[in-house]
């Protein structure tokens, strides 16, 4: 049948229709994909654009929160904030991170109290997780409180200025480090040539100019990621980052200084562990002893990328070590030096209490025996990421690289860095104790005291009248704090509804509001403690035990020693047996004991249960968990002679 010019008109719209919205469909699924492709590289400025063109084609909320995503992970906080503000006032339960991340996104800017608000609120949501936002989350809230005592810390007379290294806004300068007398190195991002739109990191040396070192060190399109130049060995060492077969791979290198620059050579498995990045190596020689200080994503770790440490002897490397829980974290420790002169370590880090971003530590100490590490404080630290800390002997001066915004830049935007400097303190060479510092310790460790240890029923090492144990409190906090759903579970039991809801409240206030909180006290007591001890002081913990009244009072006593017990092996093992050198002294007293004060049920309060067939109050209610526990009641100190 013949068709009609109407019908011919409605069939080419209908064709018209079909196809425009099939290349509408395709091609924001291409621009999704290319965004998707380049966020799993790390090319986040592409992955912007992409992921805006798509938006142009379809505004829906998974590619809003991928580009939120792009903004903050290149430094784009006042962007990054702006959209996981709109995500979370609307789409929070389908993108709970929207919280997390605005959190951090006003931390970065500086916005403490609008961070602080924002970080309550997601941890009271997220409290029982034990994944890796939520332990964030736990620590910024403690670090962005500290973030405003430390901004009242600030050294006024430390001048930090920009260091002109006659570079573009879109250009970034990552390190600097020197050479010789007259010369020095620079990691900065360029672009690859003047008409190449990609930019990659390379080294370049500065004399009395900035001239890009030979192509035997800039590999193209590798990217250089720390630089460290041994001079005894006449050897630079850095790392490198380059794709094979898509896959982002980090090395460290050595290369040889023979009047020209030698190939650079792979280090070996000591150092470069497998299957994982390795990066911002360090040489240093203190005492005829030669380290290579590193970073590394491999797996085993804290978290992240943690620092390590490889002697080196007879030229070669030794087995690297982990420099361990006391500098490492389960965020992010990159870009360590080690000051021979200072003896201090220096390295940058996500954790601890920050300002924001990546803050420049310091931990004191001749290595590889090192103190824990202490905030540079503003004006060296800013919100912002603040890394790769060196010197310069013959200028007395201080070198660093940030994002930070800043009056003497013409930057508008963190997404590059600068170089900034600052006049080297002169070295104290008087030995005389800080007596102000350490009565503020002592005041501080007073406020902390009483500290209560919690324990789960019947532990450590139940039914038995032994009054030691080999475990430490460490080991029954964490088995104990797995029970929390078993708690939660036995104590509302045959409760309905809101009375339920009520008592796993109750449970979970005590874990989370005494249990952790009182052993994230103990940390701050024994951080105190340390300096103290360091200091020369003679220190007595007092310490007492308790228990819940469900046994005789012959075996609630014996248990409550064993808690005590497990209280002087945690400090025995703690940090690397750091405490435990002060505990043992053969020639004389130690310098750090613990007195045992033990107590059994006869001091437990009247209104718990001592029925054990009632379970569901002897054991699991909050007030039968509040007798089991060690109480730090009191410390004792005097200055050692």
């Amino acid at each position: 049948m013949k068709k009609t010019s109407v019908q011919i008109k409605l069939l080419n719209l209908f064709f018209l229709v079909f196809f425009s919205s099939t290349l509408f469909a395709q091609s924001f699924k291409q621009w999704s994909k290319l965004g998707d492709k380049a966020f799993e590289k790390g090319d986040y400025l592409s992955a912007q654009d992409y992921y805006k063109k798509a938006l142009e084609i379809n505004p829906i909320d998974k590619i809003s929160y991928q580009l939120a995503l792009t903004y903050y992970q290149s430094r784009d906080f006042q962007n990054s904030m702006i959209l996981f503000k709109q995500i979370s006032e609307t789409q929070a339960d389908i993108y709970p991170l929207s919280e997390f991340y605005l959190a951090m996104s006003y931390k970065s800017l500086g916005k403490y109290q609008h961070a602080l608000q924002i970080f309550h609120k997601y941890y009271e949501k997220n409290r029982k997780n034990r994944d890796y936002y939520t332990l964030k989350t736990k620590q910024e809230i403690i670090s962005t409180e500290q973030s405003f005592n430390m901004s009242l810390e600030s050294d006024t007379s430390l001048l930090v200025t920009l260091l002109d290294t006659l570079s573009k806004p879109e250009h970034s300068e990552l390190q600097w480090t020197s050479f010789d007398k007259n010369s020095s190195f620079l990691i900065a991002k360029r672009p690859i040539n003047e008409f190449d739109s990609i930019y990659t990191s390379r080294l370049f040396m500065i004399t009395d100019s900035i001239r890009l070192c030979d192509s035997t060190l800039n590999i193209p399109y590798w990217e250089l990621g720390g630089v460290s130049y041994a001079n005894n060995l006449k050897t630079l060492f850095f790392s490198a980052c380059h794709y094979v077969d898509n896959k982002r791979i980090c090395a460290i290198y050595s290369s040889k200084n023979d009047n020209k620059w030698s190939k650079p050579v792979r280090l070996d498995e000591t150092v470069n562990f497998p299957n994982s990045d390795n990066i911002h190596p360090f040489f240093f020689t203190i005492k005829q002893h030669s380290f290579l200080l590193f970073a590394s994503n491999v797996a085993g770790g804290e978290g992240g990328f943690d620092l390590y440490f490889s002697e080196y002897e007879n030229g070669q490397f030794k087995n690297a070590k982990s420099l361990g829980r006391k500098i490492n974290s389960i965020d992010n420790e990159i870009c360590p030096s080690y000051d021979t002169l200072r003896k201090k370590m220096y390295f940058s880090s996500q954790w601890f209490d920050n300002f924001g971003g990546f803050d420049i530590f310091a931990a004191k100490g001749e290595f590889p025996q090192i103190d824990e590490p202490e905030n540079l404080k503003s004006p060296v630290n800013s919100s912002y990421d603040d890394l790769y800390y060196s010197w310069d002997y013959q200028n007395e001066r201080a070198v660093f690289s940030s994002n930070r915004l800043n009056p003497q830049t013409a930057r508008t935007s963190t997404c590059c860095n600068d170089l900034f400097t600052f006049k080297l303190p002169q070295i104290a060479r008087d030995t005389i104790i800080d007596t102000t510092l350490n009565v503020k310790r002592i005041e501080q460790m007073q406020a902390l005291i009483p500290v209560d240890l919690y324990f789960d029923n019947d532990q450590p090492n139940p039914k038995c009248l032994d009054t030691t144990t080999t475990l430490s409190y460490e080991e029954t906090y964490n088995t104990y704090f797995k029970q929390l759903e078993l708690y939660e579970n036995e104590f509302s039991k045959g409760l309905k509804k809101e009375a339920k809801a009520n008592a796993i409240e109750m449970i979970d206030n005590f874990f989370f509001k005494k249990v952790e909180a009182e052993f994230d006290k103990l940390k701050q007591f024994n951080t105190l403690l340390a300096k103290l001890l360091e200091e020369g002081y003679r220190i007595e913990i007092v310490v007492k035990g308790f228990a819940s009244p469900l046994n005789s009072q012959v075996y609630n006593t014996n248990l409550s020693k064993r808690r005590v017990v497990s209280i002087i092996n945690y400090y025995r093992e703690l940090d690397d047996g750091f405490f435990a050198q002060f505990m043992n002294n053969s020639n004389a007293a130690p310098l750090l004991s613990i007195k045992q004060e033990s107590y059994g049920e006869d001091k437990a309060s009247v209104k718990v249960s001592d029925d054990v067939l009632d379970v569901k109050n002897s054991v699991f209610s909050p007030w039968a968990a509040e007798e089991r526990r060690v109480q730090i009641v009191a410390f004792k100190l005097e200055k050692n002679k």
